[in-house]
């Protein structure tokens, strides 16, 4: 990345890390070119944000996510082969403050609210693995690297 992009991405990081509650989830998306996912992938990390690979089964990264937010952390997921209704619903239930789930090998239902814990979730899209972008319905923010 040069040094331009470089500062433009912190500089998003930093505003959407350091939001005021506005009564909203706030969901964040990081376009990128493939040439860049080392780049954004050390920025999120030096940023003490949770990576978190889309693993085969939905519920191992939906309970990583939902742990993040819980504990009011920030975290990133790509969404590069993520599209099932479970998961976009997920979303939408963050979306509306409100996460009461019970996932695959869970003996406790997952219930909480997630503009309480100030915890934020960042949806990174690579460009060139994924043709359009999901979720636009949720999605408060973009930030493109180009």
């Amino acid at each position: 990345m040069t040094k331009e992009q470089q500062q433009k991405l912190q500089e998003y990081l930093n505003y959407y890390l350091n939001l005021s509650d506005q009564g909203i989830f706030e969901f964040a998306t990081i376009l990128y070119a493939d040439k860049y996912d080392k780049d954004i992938k050390s920025e999120l990390k030096s940023n003490k944000i949770t990576f978190i690979k889309a693993e085969k089964h939905e519920d191992e990264y939906l309970r990583k996510i939902f742990n993040a937010l819980k504990e009011g952390k920030p975290a990133a997921i790509e969404l590069t082969e993520i599209d099932s209704n479970k998961f976009r619903n997920h979303l939408e239930n963050i979306a509306s403050n409100l996460v009461n789930a019970q996932l695959a090998g869970d003996n406790q239902t997952i219930s909480f609210k997630p503009l309480d814990t100030n915890g934020r979730l960042i949806l990174l899209v690579n460009k060139e693995k994924l043709d359009y972008l999901p979720y636009q319905s949720i999605i408060t923010s973009v930030c493109n690297i180009k």
